[in-house]
């Protein structure tokens, strides 16, 4: 079923509308998730806090929604009352009121990103893998009726669940979409074969494993590890070049958050940049210009050379816990202050 244009969304029953590329969640939800996205989101609101509203921005996307046709989302049966499973029907049965032959709402780019932005929403707060892989199973699969459609999804899915600079940045949302493209007759080869790539590397110190062990060095001097890295709380791990002006930006913004700064001198999470790059000349220069309660590193290179990681934009960021383990992978500097 389709809403025309300015209408509203029916909020799914005991679930709260989602809405594309938002930045602030509902915790009271967000609870019935589990801890580690948790502890993620909370995180991120600490950081902002204190950062001025985006009023402009948000009247812009509530603009564009109301522009765009939305699909209705489906009615969950009412036995089904535990808030993960209702998230799952969700995700699965997203796009049971598209016609996929309806080729004016199909071959509409807006309309397709609008409600896949919608979908991605779905597809990050829900918990089962299981769920996520028959969700993208099962729109792909209804987009295989027509190729043109499946391209532009294709495309869409990548821009907003891979793309380094995209707000809703979430690898393990787009895995089960890499999966059902590398196989794809409908993608050319060079298509296939670069899904194939992403997969291996996305396959690469995933949440909940312990994040690979590197060496580096210290700007006294000191070599050491991730392993043997001291941490109060939380660890943030930033793999960064000082030569990068994202870098210089994204760095410079943490290292003036005063919601990180106080976590930080309360031990509720450390910090570890690492330079992993050739010009330890630069890094000597620059290192010292961090904040002292920083644990600032160099590695000459062999994090990428043992290939246990995979960077695919600068910075990259990862959230973990005093274990190591990770909790939160290739975190988005655009949700950062």
């Amino acid at each position: 079923m389709i809403i025309h244009k300015g209408a509203v969304a029916k909020r799914p029953q005991s679930l709260p509308y989602i809405q594309p590329m938002e930045s602030k969640y509902d915790f009271q939800f967000l609870l019935y998730n589990n801890m580690r996205k948790l502890i993620y989101l909370i995180f991120l609101a600490a950081l902002t806090a204190g950062c001025s509203g985006k009023q402009k921005e948000e009247t812009a996307k509530n603009s564009l929604q109301d522009s765009v046709e939305l699909l209705e989302m489906p009615l969950i049966p009412s036995e089904i009352t535990d808030p993960n499973q209702r998230v799952d029907y969700l995700v699965i049965h997203f796009w049971d009121g598209l016609d996929f032959k309806d080729t004016l709402l199909t071959h509409n780019r807006d309309f397709l990103e609008q409600n896949f932005a919608n979908f991605s929403q779905a597809l990050i707060i829900s918990n089962d893998s299981s769920a996520r892989r028959k969700g993208a199973a099962t729109l792909m699969k209804k987009a295989e009726a027509d190729s043109v459609v499946y391209k532009m999804l294709s495309e869409i899915a990548y821009h907003y669940l891979y793309d380094p600079n995209s707000p809703m940045l979430d690898e393990e949302s787009f895995i089960p979409f890499m999966e059902i493209f590398k196989d794809s007759e409908l993608l050319n080869e060079a298509e296939r074969e670069r899904n194939r790539f992403l997969l291996q590397n996305a396959l690469k110190n995933r949440p909940g494993m312990r994040a690979a062990d590197f060496t580096y060095v210290t700007n006294d001097g000191k070599t050491t590890s991730l392993y043997k890295t001291p941490v109060k709380g939380n660890l943030l791990v930033i793999f960064y070049d000082p030569d990068c002006d994202n870098c210089k930006e994204i760095i410079g913004k943490l290292a003036e958050s005063p919601g990180l700064r106080e976590m930080i001198n309360q031990g509720d999470i450390s910090l570890l940049a690492i330079y992993s790059g050739e010009n330890k000349k630069l890094w000597d220069e620059t290192a010292p210009s961090l904040p002292k309660e920083w644990t600032i590193g160099y590695n000459s290179g062999s994090i990428e050379d043992n290939d246990d990681y995979f960077f695919r934009a600068s910075p990259t960021i990862y959230f973990l816990d005093n274990n190591k383990n990770i909790l939160v992978k290739d975190l988005s500097p655009s949700r950062l202050p």
